[in-house]
């Protein structure tokens, strides 16, 4: 069976009538009539029985008739996103949380670069924004995809695709209460002041939940820019939530406790109803397997 059959089939079982089918397939009633019976030669099984001039589905025909129409317009859909493809392209709005710039992720303008390159109808438009505004542009559809950083959660409406994972440390000054603790846990940041890359609620979900639940009481406050928050630690008494990368040296972390339980992942977020999604998944793929060439 090919999708010109499936489409003759599926006109039929609309109509339930040959002649009105043929005429809307611009098909000889004869020429429909052949065709049907070559897909019931093929399945071995009727997908009409007609009695008394009355056409009806079989049971074998109701189930090809449910799962043929979403077959056949996922098949229109892509022959129609691959004219518009080669035609004039596609562009994909691209988030990028500042958070990531410059420690985080300092490979990732040379894999952007690369993929143009290797899919120039694909055009990347960078959107720069803050991490919680960069997580609500791909969730409400401003934009088809995002780079973010987050304590890992399930997003409705979203398919995430972790890049790298990072354990999460709470940065301190030296005079703060925190010095000396290997490790703490929320309970032991009640009644702290502290500094974050982004909200709670969005960009530390896992966090913020256990807070609420254990009535945990955080002074907490948003700073985009990680200058500022590596100055503020460093001259004030008020720690931050943190990403501890290996690559940085002992010596020059600074001071710092794990934050027993957690993880920060670097993700890519992909809208599951994006209008270019087939770009998307060519994106994502792309960008998967980069960051893995890189890790091995």
């Amino acid at each position: 069976m090919d999708m010109t059959q499936l489409r003759y089939f599926l006109t039929t079982a609309e109509t339930l009538n040959y002649t009105r089918a043929a005429e809307r397939l611009y098909l000889s009633r004869q020429a429909l009539r052949q065709a049907l019976a070559a897909m019931e030669k093929e399945f071995g099984t009727p997908l009409f029985v007609n009695q008394r001039n009355k056409l009806s589905l079989t049971e074998a025909g109701e189930y090809l008739r449910l799962a043929g129409a979403e077959t056949l317009a996922r098949f229109d859909e892509m022959t129609e996103g691959m004219k518009r493809f080669v035609s004039q392209g596609a562009r994909l709005a691209v988030g990028i949380s500042q958070s990531l710039f410059p420690f985080m992720t300092p490979e990732l303008d040379g894999i952007l670069v690369q993929f143009q390159e290797r899919f120039p109808a694909i055009s990347i438009q960078p959107v720069f924004g803050p991490n919680d505004e960069v997580l609500a542009a791909t969730e409400d559809g401003r934009t088809d995809c995002s780079f973010v950083i987050q304590m890992p959660c399930f997003r409705p409406g979203l398919c995430t695709e972790p890049l790298k994972y990072f354990d999460a440390i709470v940065s301190y000054g030296p005079d703060h209460p925190l010095k000396g603790k290997r490790s703490v846990t929320p309970s032991d940041l009640d009644g702290l002041h502290c500094l974050g890359m982004g909200s709670l609620e969005e960009t530390m979900r896992p966090l913020y939940e256990v807070c609420q639940k254990e009535q945990i009481r955080l002074f907490y406050e948003t700073v985009p820019d990680a200058i500022d928050a590596f100055y503020r630690v460093a001259h004030e008494e008020t720690a931050a939530f943190d990403i501890l990368k290996e690559e940085i040296p002992e010596h020059a972390r600074g001071d710092y406790s794990v934050l027993s339980g957690y993880v920060w992942e670097f993700s890519l977020l992909c809208r599951e109803e994006s209008s270019c999604w087939e770009e998307t998944r060519i994106f994502s793929r792309f960008i998967r397997e980069e960051y893995q060439n890189k890790q091995e």
